[in-house]
C-alpha cells in the first residue's frame, strides 16, 4: 500500500506521547534503544518527509515497507 507522508514528521512524532514510558516516541527511542537509533529515526523521518512511500502493515501498525524498521503511526501519514 502506498501512503503520503505529511510534514514535519519529526515535529509530529515527539508529539505521540507515550503514557507507558512517559516520554514521547523520540525520547523513548533515545532512552531504550540508545543514541545511534535516536539519529537514525530522526534521518529516517527527515528522509520521508511529505512523501509518497510503500508500507507495510504487521499486526494493524505501518511500517516502512523497505526496512520494516520504523514504526508510522496513523497520525503521520493519509492513506492514497
Amino acid at each position: 500500500m502506498q501512503i503520503r507522508m505529511k510534514n514535519n514528521l519529526i515535529v509530529m512524532y515527539q508529539k505521540n506521547y507515550l503514557t507507558s514510558t512517559g516520554c514521547n516516541e523520540l525520547q523513548a527511542v533515545k532512552k531504550y534503544q540508545g543514541i545511534n537509533a535516536y539519529f537514525e529515526l530522526k534521518e529516517f523521518l527527515k528522509s520521508i518527509d511529505g512523501k509518497i512511500i510503500d508500507v507495510a502493515f504487521t499486526y494493524g501498525d505501518a511500517f516502512e515497507k523497505n526496512d520494516n524498521n520504523f514504526w508510522l503511526p496513523e497520525s503521520l501519514w493519509e492513506p492514497i
